[in-house]
């Protein structure tokens, strides 16, 4: 992207020049994960980015190469958890000549606020966007604790039920988002109301499960020739599940425990068989998202009476998210405009209920053949009613700097 005023003018040596200021802007990319905070009554997705500007020299030859070093922005995202609008952004901070780091996004969010690690640590208000505080605070009003340096590395900074600052001696402290004191993480009572960003999926499994056990009654994405002999234990950790070019439909079958001639028992599915709805899912399986403790967790809807189905779309390149009930019939689609996905989050209704999932990952190329980018894909668990996010589309250029209450 380009911005800035510029003149041009017939130099002495009969050369066109160019005067004036051209910033030439990348893409922004997210940095992490985004995280799922409530904010005056309702869920708010914030994400943080970084992109670089690069300004080109005040006076250059037209078609040369000069150029003035890059800055590199750090810039705090959100969006309404209901429909994913904007509803404030704030610049967090800059850096010259600086470059992305991978360890840098968002920490963890409590009592209304954010921690970021962008180019230092911040604390950001979750409904407002004010910076309300930085590394500098907190080392200002703890001037007997971080005598030196304040660090500034993501293995100083640990999220745990609030934040945890490593001091340079190695003492673990708990920093208080309200007077930005520390004190001993032994001290101080944990939070109950702490949250972490989205949980990336891993990398050898798409965000998909085989299936889950509801009532002691399995349900999951099978095909007749899978069938014979299948276990719900073999279907909790199916190596290369789903298959390629594969359609896949919901089966279901009853648990029960046999015991073989030895004495052994195992869990078999008796009765297993197809839901007669169906409806049948390329490359389908059943829409997952990671627990605390790393392992893929099936996104239950509210009643237990459907599945979400994460599977390609056969309509347009890309993935798709459709409902099906326990009988096989499939009650709405979304088409997501994604390749890949990296992370699911679940958004809460009313009364606990599933009021909607949220989806990251790669978009699909355009029309133009060129890569669509990050994406961020929101859809109503009711009736697949979708709105998205590009964050390539984000519009940085009008962003400006903000300063700490």
């Amino acid at each position: 992207m380009l911005a800035g005023l510029a003149l041009l003018i017939l130099g002495g040596g009969g050369g066109w020049y160019l005067l004036g200021e051209v910033v030439e802007r990348s893409a922004p990319r997210m940095a992490g994960m985004p995280i799922l905070v409530p904010a005056e009554d309702r869920w708010t997705v914030i994400v943080l980015t970084s992109h670089t500007a690069t300004r080109n020299a005040r006076w250059r030859l037209l078609l040369g190469r000069a150029r003035e070093p890059h800055d590199l922005h750090w810039d705090l995202w959100a969006f309404d958890g209901s429909d994913l609008r904007q509803r404030w952004v704030t610049r967090l901070g800059s850096v010259r000549r600086g470059q992305p780091e991978a360890d840098r996004g968002i920490l963890g969010a409590e009592d209304g606020t954010v921690w970021v690690l962008a180019d230092r640590l911040v604390l950001v208000s979750a409904s407002a966007g004010r910076i309300l505080g930085d590394a500098a605070s907190l080392e200002s009003r703890n001037p007997r604790v971080f005598r030196a340096r304040f660090p500034n590395n993501a293995r100083s900074f640990i999220f745990d039920q609030g934040l945890i600052v490593v001091a340079p001696d190695g003492t673990r402290l708990r920093a208080d988002p309200r007077s930005l004191t520390t004190r001993p993480e032994a001290a101080v009572a944990l939070r109950t109301n702490a949250m972490t960003p989205l949980r990336p999926l891993p990398a050898d499994r798409p965000g998909v499960l085989r299936g889950l056990v509801q009532d002691n009654r399995w349900y999951g994405m099978m095909t007749a020739a899978e069938a014979p002999g299948f276990t719900a234990r073999g279907a909790t950790d199916d190596a290369g599940f789903p298959a390629r070019d594969t359609l896949y439909r919901l089966w279901s079958g009853v648990n029960r425990v046999e015991r073989d001639a030895s004495g052994v028992e195992r869990t078999v599915l008796a009765n297993l068989r197809p839901e007669p709805g169906g409806a049948e899912f390329l490359e389908g399986g059943l829409l997952a998202t990671v627990t605390a403790f790393g392992l893929l967790d099936p996104v239950i809807m509210s009643g237990r009476t459907r599945l979400l189905v994460l599977h390609r779309d056969s309509l347009r390149p890309g993935l798709a998210l459709s409902c099906v009930e326990l009988t096989g019939t499939a009650c709405w689609r979304a088409g997501l405009g994604m390749r890949a996905l990296t992370a699911v989050g679940v958004i809460q209704g009313l009364t606990e209920m599933l009021g909607a999932v949220l989806l990251v990952g790669e978009g699909t190329e355009s029309e133009a053949g060129r890569t669509g980018g990050q994406r961020i894909v929101r859809v109503s668990a009711q009736g697949g009613g979708m709105s998205a996010v590009d964050i390539a589309a984000l519009d940085t250029a009008t962003v400006a700097a903000a300063r700490a209450d």
